[in-house]
């Protein structure tokens, strides 16, 4: 039975900082879900779908996305592409504020 919508619990949590590539297409990743990192996608070589909310994006080869906690989201990887994801923590942001506020 496919999911409808889902929490992608690995992405909620104390984790400071995941990142990873991905170049295929699983039901993980295009089936509807949220969780409570930020994300960021970059299309690293090709190009991908990724859809927030109701709106359809496409993004090209240099291309970012920023998906904010709690955001319901999903993405298609095109033939040949590759897509780098990295998630954070609301922690993670705040130290690196903190460094940055004394630069």
């Amino acid at each position: 039975m496919k999911r409808n919508l889902y929490h992608q619990s690995q992405n909620t949590g104390n984790l400071l900082i995941t990142s990873y590539p991905y170049d295929y297409n699983h039901w993980e990743f295009g089936t509807p879900h949220f969780h409570m990192n930020y994300e960021i996608l970059v299309a690293a070589r090709g190009s991908f779908d990724c859809f927030i909310g109701e709106q359809t994006f496409v993004l090209q080869e240099g291309d970012a996305i920023l998906i904010q906690p709690l955001q319901i989201h999903g993405l298609h990887v095109h033939e040949g592409s590759l897509v780098w994801c990295s998630t954070f923590a609301e922690q993670f942001f705040i130290g690196v504020a903190a460094v940055l506020s004394e630069k």
